[in-house]
C-alpha cells in the first residue's frame, strides 16, 4: 500500500487529477493517509482542484485535519480557504491544539496579504486569540512586515480596536515612519497605545529622540505627543536629547514649546 501512497502523494502534488481518481478507483486510503494527500496539494504549490476533489467530491465526509486548515493559512490562497471553509465554516475561528497558535496569528507571521487577512477576519479569525509558542499577533504585524501596511490595515478596516497593543511603540522603536503615521491617522496616540501590562514606561516620543529618528519626532509632535512628559528615569525628551547630544532634535522640541 505503502507505494499507492506515494503515488498519490506525487499526483496531489502536482495537481494530476486523472491519475489520482484512477489511484482512487482500486484503492481506498485509511483517512490519515487522504489527510496527508490533502496537505500535500495544499502546499507548496496550493492545487484548488485536487483539494475541492478530495474534500468535496471523493471524500465529502472526511473531516478536516488541523494540517489542512494550517497550510491552507501558510498559501495565503483565499480559494483555498473557501474550499476549507466550504467544508467547516468555523475553520478559521479557533486556535490549533498542538501550540502552533491561529489561524490568523500563521497568517500573520507567514506575511501574507491584506487581502487574505482580510478574509479571515471576515471569516471569524479573532486576532485578540493568543494560544501556542508565537509571538501574539499585534507584535507580529510590525515586524514581520517590516513596517508594511497590510497586518494593521486590514484589522483596522475590521474594526478591530489597535489601542493599548504597543502597535506604535513597536513602529516608533524600529523607525517604520509610514506605519506610525497611518497609526497615529487613525487614531492610535502615545497615550492610548501602551498596553496594560507593558513593562516599559518609556514614553514613545522619547524612543524616537533616544534613536535620533527626527523625522519621527517630527511626525509625533504633529499629532501632539507631549514634550513635557517625563521617562521611567525622570528625564524629559529635550533631556534625553541632550544626553544623546541630538543638536536638532533638540532644537525642534524647544521650539514646539514655545
Amino acid at each position: 500500500m505503502k507505494a499507492k501512497d506515494e503515488q498519490l502523494f506525487q499526483a496531489a502534488s502536482t495537481g494530476n487529477l486523472s491519475t489520482i481518481s484512477s489511484i482512487l478507483a482500486e484503492y481506498s486510503p485509511p483517512p490519515e493517509t487522504l489527510q496527508q494527500t490533502i496537505v500535500k496539494a495544499i502546499y507548496p504549490n496550493a492545487n484548488l482542484s485536487v483539494v475541492t476533489e478530495l474534500l468535496h467530491r471523493q471524500f465529502p465526509d472526511l473531516p478536516l485535519s488541523e494540517d489542512m486548515i494550517r497550510w491552507s493559512c501558510y498559501t495565503g490562497s483565499i480559494p483555498i480557504a473557501e474550499a476549507i471553509l466550504a467544508k467547516d465554516p468555523q475553520a478559521y475561528t479557533g486556535s490549533f491544539d498542538d501550540e502552533s497558535g491561529t489561524p490568523m496569528v500563521l497568517a500573520v507571521q507567514s506575511r501574507k496579504s491584506y487581502e487574505f487577512l482580510s478574509y479571515l477576519l471576515s471569516h471569524g479569525a479573532d486576532p485578540f486569540l493568543h494560544h501556542g509558542r508565537y509571538a501574539p499577533l499585534f507584535p507580529a504585524a510590525v515586524l514581520r512586515y517590516h513596517g508594511g501596511l497590510d497586518a494593521v490595515a486590514a484589522m483596522m478596516d475590521h474594526g478591530v480596536n489597535l489601542q493599548h497593543q504597543n502597535i506604535l511603540l513597536g513602529a516608533v522603536s524600529h523607525g517604520y515612519l509610514e506605519l506610525a503615521r497611518y497609526l497615529l491617522a487613525h487614531g492610535v496616540t502615545p497615550e492610548n497605545d501602551q498596553s496594560m501590562d507593558n513593562q516599559s514606561k518609556v514614553p514613545v516620543l522619547h524612543i524616537a529622540v533616544s534613536n535620533g529618528d527626527i523625522r519621527m519626532v517630527q511626525l509625533l509632535l504633529e499629532y501632539g505627543a507631549r514634550v513635557d512628559v517625563k521617562d521611567d528615569q525622570g528625564l524629559t525628551t529635550v533631556q534625553v536629547a541632550e544626553k544623546m547630544q541630538h543638536s536638532k532634535i533638540i532644537e525642534l522640541l524647544k521650539a514646539s514649546l514655545c
